[in-house]
């Protein structure tokens, strides 16, 4: 990320990147040098970029963001958001989808169609049922 051609993609936008328990900001104000600047409040010992992900979205918020939308194929992040959007004050959106078919889904209204109760009880279904398309359970 050093080189002169990722610099003068950084001008003037911010990249977060995660590594191990660390993220860093990489940015470029001139578009001919790469900044790098350690995120402390951003270091976590998730596993899974599932969780990280909503780490990153308080984070966003946090410094003033009234939008954020999440971007991942996955379901687990789709039923994470929707357990914990209660606790954001920006709208949080969920982009999803295909190269060629993406669709933008906005969490807080799902979570306000399901009712609170069951959006808390989505996560813990989810992980017990450790798949995206488990469609019953067996004894």
């Amino acid at each position: 990320w050093r080189e002169h051609l990722y610099a003068e993609r950084l001008r003037n936008r911010q990249l977060f990147v995660t590594h191990g328990t660390k993220c860093s900001l990489l940015t470029s104000c001139d578009g001919q040098v790469v900044e790098s600047t350690a995120i402390p409040s951003l270091e976590c010992l998730h596993e899974e970029a599932d969780t990280r992900l909503l780490l990153q979205a308080a984070h966003a918020e946090s410094c003033g963001y009234q939008s954020v939308i999440i971007q991942s194929p996955d379901t687990d992040v789709a039923v994470i958001s929707c357990g914990l959007s209660c606790h954001f004050e920006a709208s949080l959106y969920f982009r999803t989808g295909t190269k060629t078919r993406t669709r933008i889904v906005d969490i807080k209204a799902i979570r306000n169609d399901l009712g609170h109760d069951l959006s808390d009880c989505l996560i813990g279904l989810h992980a017990l049922t450790s798949c995206d398309t488990t469609s019953a359970f067996k004894r």
